[in-house]
């Protein structure tokens, strides 16, 4: 395509990708974005673990030097994020399949999609996007080096795909066997020959580069379900014993290939293991197996699509393997991107045009609607406005230059924990301009709990050092500081009952 057409196409996919997710402009910090903006913010030496994907404190760092805690500003980035996503699968799409108007439909649908929505509406899946976009336009440079042999495609190719492993090693980690893969199909014998050397030296500096990578983040490694398994040094009869949770991998993807049509829950993840999550695992099996050996035996252009999606969700499974993702998880963002080729393919060579015009239409509504289903189904606890009235009003209840040793924070769900316990420490010390990680209260929703871990008691905390608040869902926000402290100097520290909570009710202004 020409480059003014490009540019209309990627002007388009924007407006789309605003008109599908304007909901979560509204959305405010959640979970790890705390963290992660608190140390961009503080530049602290306490958070060298936030460097597991690395890309995630890199943009923090950008967009909090650019924008500060303007929450708006980085909603806007995770809309253009999908936006380029798209754009990518355009290119992808055309030069795996040779097809421009399939390239165009897979983009439309990528940027409608409800796949892997938390990477749109949620800061610190960012990532995914990310490394999605790297992965996807290296290997479609990758192929054009493959089939015509241009030296800038393969410098494009090389430059993005180390950009993608330096952006999430891990998650990047299945670009390098796609590559092989691409040659192998779309290289002549001669070109694959020639191709070799170039591919070991990718595949040495990738090696060398991941081991440093796994070495300096062995404690989080160590830590993974996968981790915990082998270091209990398991006999080859449990190993085997524990082959049987495959059948969790093609679970979700097979929520990643119908879950756009027929969603599996509003939860980002399952962990029922019933009949019907065994059924679909063996119909999963089934049709992803037969589907990729017919298509690579034939050498056909869209079988990249099917390994890609086989291949990509691999690493990131591994993780954590007796969980079931759902459509909307991080997760599935990179191995989407197959999905939509052959979405993409598929409705391209369908006839006659009418039709292929009506069921395009159709996906397109589908993944909208099932988009904006997804987003106000969280919209109520994201609230940007609820969030920040709620850290406000703490902050201005609480003396400057005093914080308190242990913040007690209790509420309704789901506003409790989704306000108060994934934003604790870090949305705190944010409101409150503490740089220092030492200063940090104890943050719990048992008073019994934070005491224990301050190593005091009831006998001798100082009333200064408490600090406790209930939130309920329709925003009411209670301080029960004063209530707390008279029930330590009365009794045991002991939960308070129903009709203690609603005293001193007051809603946040």
């Amino acid at each position: 395509m020409q480059t003014k057409t490009w540019g209309l196409l990627a002007l388009a996919l924007i407006l789309l990708s605003f008109a599908t997710f304007h909901e979560s402009l509204n959305f405010g910090f959640w979970k790890d974005d705390w963290r992660y903006v608190w140390c961009a913010w503080s530049r602290s030496d306490a958070c060298g673990g936030a460097w597991l994907h690395p890309a995630t404190p890199v943009e923090f760092i950008v967009l909090e030097r650019l924008f500060g805690n303007k929450v708006i500003a980085w909603q806007i980035i995770g809309l253009l994020f999908r936006a380029i996503l798209a754009l990518s699968v355009v290119r992808l799409t055309q030069v795996s399949t040779g097809r421009i108007y399939g390239g165009i439909l897979a983009g439309l649908i990528a940027v409608t999609s409800v796949v892997g929505l938390e990477s749109v509406h949620w800061s610190s899946a960012h990532v995914t996007a990310i490394v999605a976009i790297f992965v996807t336009l290296s290997l479609s440079y990758w192929i054009g080096y493959v089939r015509f042999g241009k030296n800038s495609s393969l410098i494009c190719a090389l430059i993005l795909g180390m950009l993608g492993i330096f952006a999430d090693p891990w998650r990047a980690i299945g670009l390098l066997p796609m590559a092989l893969f691409v040659t192998f199909i779309r290289g002549s014998r001669t070109r694959r020959l020639r191709l070799r050397r170039v591919l070991l030296y990718c595949y040495s500096m990738f090696l060398i580069a991941f081991v440093l990578y796994a070495f300096v983040q062995r404690d989080f490694f160590a830590q993974t379900q996968i981790g915990q398994f082998f270091r209990g040094k398991p006999s080859l009869m449990t190993v085997l014993s524990k082959t049987k949770i495959i059948g969790h991998y093609f679970n979700s993807l097979f929520n990643l290939a119908i879950g756009w049509i027929i969603p599996a829950s509003h939860e980002t993840t399952e962990f029922s293991h019933g009949v019907f999550q065994k059924f679909r695992a063996w119909i999963g099996i089934l049709v992803f197996g037969l589907l990729a050996i017919v298509n690579v035996m034939k050498r056909r252009g869209h079988a990249l699509a099917l390994v890609w999606i086989v291949l990509f969700y691999l690493p990131v499974w591994l993780f954590d393997p007796r969980v079931i993702t759902t459509e909307v998880h991080r997760y599935l963002v990179i191995p989407s991107v197959g999905l939509f080729v052959l979405l993409g393919y598929g409705l391209s060579k369908i006839r006659p045009v009418w039709i292929a015009i009506t069921v395009s239409v159709a996906c397109l509504v589908i993944n909208g609607v099932a988009s904006q289903r997804a987003l106000a189904s969280v919209a109520f606890f994201r609230s940007r406005a609820l969030t920040d009235r709620v850290w406000n009003t703490i902050d201005q209840n609480t003396p400057s230059g005093t914080y308190p040793n242990v913040l007690v924070l209790g509420g309704e769900e789901p506003i409790k924990t989704n306000v108060f316990l994934y934003g604790n420490t870090f949305a705190f010390a944010l409101n409150k301009n503490i740089r220092d990680s030492q200063n940090f209260p104890i943050v719990s929703d048992d008073i019994g709990l934070g005491l224990e871990a301050l190593g005091g008691n009831r006998d001798t905390i100082e009333r200064n050092r408490l600090s406790q608040w209930y939130v309920y869902n329709d925003g009411t926000l209670v301080n029960q500081t004063d209530i707390l402290w008279f029930r330590l100097q009365r009794e045991a520290c002991a939960p308070l009952r129903p009709d203690e909570k609603k005293d001193d009710k007051k809603h946040i202004n």
